[in-house]
C-alpha cells in the first residue's frame, strides 16, 4: 500500500526493476527480466590466453571490471545492452507499448449495459492426475476446503501467540484487528484469515529491500500472497490515528481475503477478492480497514477511488462491508445492478474507476473528462435516489450534490482535474429540478 503522486512513476519503476536486477533480487511477483540489462563479458578476462583484438588498453589492471560504460570502437553492438541513465521520453512503463505524448489508447471495454448477465465468482474444483485444483471466490463455498464450519476470534488469537514469524508488536495489531472485525461484523467468515495467520510472517525491511518487494519508491507496506508474508518498514511504531497504522492494518485486510497455496496433492486459491479488478479492491479494501477504527479516519489511501465506493457503499441497498469479507467483488456489481435496473453495467464503471486512476498515475496521456462521466452520473443518480424527496428545489438538489462532493472530492489530487460542475448538471437533469 502507498501515496503515490504519479509523477515519473512508470521511469521510477524501470529504476528499481534495473536496480533488482544488478542485486539479484527479486520479489515473488517481480517481474523476471528487464529491458535494462548490464554487460558483463561472458570470458574470463583474467585469462592469459583472452585476446580480443580490438581490446587495446594499457591501464588496464583492475580485476572487478567488468565491461566499459560506452566503447569508441563503431563496430561494436551488444544488442543486450543498454544504458540505465538514458530516458525514452515516450517510455510509458510497459515495454510492449509505446504511447505518442498526448495520445491516449482507447478503452478496451465498453461502458455499457451488455446483452449478457454478469456471471458471478463461485468457485472451480477439478483434478488432474494425483493434483486437485480449488479455487473459492465466495464464502458460501469455503466448506469446500475447511472442515470447521467456523473460527472464533479466541481461536484465531490463540494461534497469532503460537505463531513465532509474528513480532510481538504485531500480535498486538493483529489481535485488535480480530477483535474489531468480531465485534463490528459478527457474520464475517474469518477462516482465511485464522489460515493464513498459523504461518504469517511479518517482515521488516529497510528502504531498499522494502522496494524490492512493492515494487515502488513511497510504498509503507505490502502483504504477498504466494509467500503469505507480509512486508513492512523497520522502525516503526504503529500507533491509531498515523498513516502508518493504516498501512499495517490494510495489509491485514489482504490477508483476510486471500488465501494461496502449492502444494503437489493441491494447488488452492481463496480469493474473495478479485484479480479482474485491482483499484476497485484494494478501494474497498481501504474503506473497510477504517471502519474498524473507534475514530474517523477520511484520509485514506487510493483516495479518490476510496471516496467513490464509500458511496456505491452507502447507496446500495442490499450490501454492507459484511458481504465485502464474505463475497467477490462479482457479487457486489449484481447487487448494484439489481438495484439500478442494469445488466453487467457495474463492472463497466468499475473499469472506468480503475482506468481514471491509471490516466492519472500516467504522465504520457490524459483522457478528457467526458471519458470519465458515466462515473459521475452513476454515482450522482445513486445519491439522489437515496436521499432526494420530489418536490425538491433547484437549490436542494444542489445542496445534496455539494454533501455527496464532500465526500468524493476530499483530498483528491488536483491532477485529476475532475469537472464537478458535470455532476451539478447531471443532478438537474435526471431529477427534474
Amino acid at each position: 500500500m502507498h501515496r503515490s503522486n504519479g509523477a515519473l512513476r512508470s521511469r521510477i519503476m524501470a529504476v528499481i526493476l534495473a536496480a533488482a536486477l544488478l542485486a539479484g533480487v527479486f520479489s515473488s511477483f517481480a517481474c523476471s527480466s528487464s529491458d535494462t540489462t548490464a554487460y558483463n563479458d561472458p570470458g574470463d578476462y583474467n585469462d592469459p590466453d583472452w585476446n580480443d583484438p580490438d581490446w587495446n588498453d594499457p591501464d588496464w589492471d583492475d580485476p572487478d571490471w567488468n565491461a566499459p560504460e560506452q566503447t569508441d570502437d563503431p563496430d561494436w553492438d551488444d544488442p543486450d545492452w543498454e544504458d540505465p541513465d538514458w530516458e525514452d521520453p515516450e517510455y510509458t512503463g510497459d515495454p510492449d507499448v509505446v504511447y505518442n505524448p498526448g495520445e491516449a489508447p482507447e478503452l478496451d471495454f465498453v461502458v455499457a449495459d451488455l446483452s449478457e448477465p454478469l456471471e458471478i465468482d463461485t468457485y472451480s474444483d477439478s483434478e488432474f492426475l494425483d493434483s486437485r485444483s480449488l479455487m473459492i471466490y465466495d464464502a458460501d463455498y469455503l466448506d469446500l476446503f475447511f472442515s470447521y464450519p467456523s473460527v472464533s476470534a479466541n481461536e484465531i488469537i490463540a494461534h497469532i501467540d503460537a505463531n513465532p514469524k509474528i513480532g510481538p508488536q504485531y500480535k498486538q495489531l493483529l489481535k485488535t484487528f480480530v477483535n474489531s472485525i468480531a465485534q463490528k461484523y459478527p457474520d464475517a467468515d474469518m477462516r482465511p484469515l485464522d489460515f493464513n495467520i498459523q504461518t504469517l510472517e511479518i517482515v521488516e525491511c529497510d528502504e531498499f529491500e522494502l522496494a524490492m518487494h512493492t515494487l515502488s519508491l513511497d510504498a509503507y507496506g505490502c502483504y504477498v500472497n504466494s509467500e503469505n508474508t507480509i512486508y513492512v518498514p523497520k522502525d516503526y511504531t504503529y500507533r491509531p490515528g498515523t498513516w502508518e497504522y493504516q498501512v499495517i492494518m490494510h495489509e491485514f485486510g489482504h490477508a483476510a481475503r486471500t488465501v494461496w497455496r502449492d502444494d503437489p496433492e493441491l494447488q488452492l486459491l481463496i480469493q474473495l477478492s478479485s484479480d479482474s479488478f485491482v483499484i476497485p479492491e484494494e478501494a474497498l479494501n481501504s474503506i473497510f480497514t477504517v471502519s474498524l477504527f473507534d475514530y474517523e479516519e477520511r484520509d485514506i489511501a487510493y483516495q479518490l477511488q476510496s471516496n467513490m465506493f464509500l458511496i456505491l457503499v452507502d447507496c446500495c441497498d442490499d450490501y454492507t462491508l459484511t458481504d465485502y469479507i464474505n463475497h467477490s467483488l462479482s457479487y457486489f456489481a449484481h447487487k448494484l445492478d439489481l438495484q439500478n435496473g442494469n445488466n453487467n453495467y457495474a463492472t463497466a464503471i468499475m473499469k472506468l474507476i480503475e482506468e481514471q486512476r491509471t490516466d492519472w498515475s500516467n504522465n504520457d496521456y490524459e483522457r478528457p473528462q467526458e471519458v470519465y462521466y458515466p462515473i459521475y452520473h452513476y454515482l450522482t443518480k445513486m445519491y439522489l435516489d437515496k436521499y432526494a424527496s420530489s418536490g425538491m428545489s433547484s437549490g436542494e438538489i444542489d445542496a445534496l450534490v455539494a454533501k455527496m462532493l464532500d465526500t468524493v472530492m476530499f483530498d483528491v489530487p488536483e491532477e485529476y482535474n475532475i469537472d464537478t460542475a458535470e455532476f451539478y448538471r447531471y443532478a438537474h437533469e435526471y431529477f427534474g429540478a
